[in-house]
């Protein structure tokens, strides 16, 4: 009896360390992307909001109106990170050109395709 036990606490302790560290890996492999903050001004009905953009190898993304309704534009799957590490890159579900880049805490921002890069 107590061999099984000791077998039991020896497995659950080896699959509470593994899980985590397979989740960890797999977000230190993802792509990072490069933020552009307070690229330039835009006017959104008489306000001027912040414009950022989102580079990655041949693409750019630009930030879209910020008084985008998070619930019509829910977040898909991780699919990077940013190159200070605190924020992650999303997809939006349904939408292949936006995706989205949310940090701890915070309300994602959303990005749509402009161009190729060159």
């Amino acid at each position: 009896m107590k061999v099984r036990i000791k077998y039991l606490i020896i497995s659950v302790s080896l699959i509470c360390i593994s899980i985590p560290s397979y989740f960890y890996i797999q977000y230190q492999l993802l792509p990072i992307y490069q933020i552009e903050y307070n690229a330039g001004e835009e006017m959104i009905d008489g306000t001027p909001y912040a414009i950022h953009y989102v580079n990655f190898k041949n693409r750019s993304y630009k930030s879209v109106n910020p008084l985008v309704d998070v619930d019509d534009y829910p977040l898909g799957k991780l699919i990077g990170g940013t190159e200070n590490g605190i924020e992650t890159v999303f997809a939006v579900k349904g939408h292949k050109d936006l995706i989205a880049v949310s940090g701890f805490m915070m309300v994602p921002t959303y990005f749509k395709e402009t161009k190729d890069l060159d």
